[in-house]
């Protein structure tokens, strides 16, 4: 994108200001085949326009180009997908179809419970959502609830497979 800025002579924030998927073009199906049901991407890019300091860093960067020091600017729109299903990584061409996690739960004498998961957490909160859900199926409080997540030598295996050719 930087490259077309350049090219073009815009600004890159422009650049991706005019080709970023808009609220009103949703659902959006992209060159790909992959669908895009919603996203406020242009809403977020101004907000970080506004609240990133981006006039001020652009002028940083032309005070330290007078002086002869490089100073660089970057950003990048990213877009976290979720809910994937095996038509899509088949579309994909990914070899590999994921198709479950699973679970162990125990409750020992004391009424504390484990609770061993195939998956990871990436920061999305799995360990407080998971507590949250094995607390109201089993009706304790989430203290009493230890997660752990993806030891291969404990947890269950994740539900994935070998695309047939």
């Amino acid at each position: 994108m930087d490259e077309v800025a350049h090219a073009l002579g815009m600004d890159p924030f422009e650049v991706r200001r005019r080709n970023l998927v808009r609220a009103d073009e949703f659902p959006y199906t992209s060159v790909t085949g992959l669908v895009y049901d919603s996203g406020s991407f242009l809403e977020a890019l101004e907000l970080v326009l506004e609240d990133g300091g981006y006039t001020e860093m652009r002028e940083l960067q032309e005070q330290a180009r007078r002086e002869g020091r490089l100073l660089g600017v970057g950003f990048a729109c990213y877009t976290e997908q979720t809910a994937h299903t095996t038509t899509e990584f088949i579309k994909r061409g990914v070899p590999i179809i994921f198709g479950y996690d699973s679970a162990i739960v125990r409750m020992d004498p004391s009424g504390d419970v484990s609770v061993q998961v195939s998956s990871h957490s990436h920061g999305q909160g799995h360990e407080t959502t998971f507590a949250q859900i094995v607390a109201d199926e089993l009706g304790i409080p989430m203290e009493s609830i230890r997660v752990s997540f993806g030891d291969t030598a404990s947890t269950p295996i994740t539900g994935t497979h070998l695309r047939q050719p």
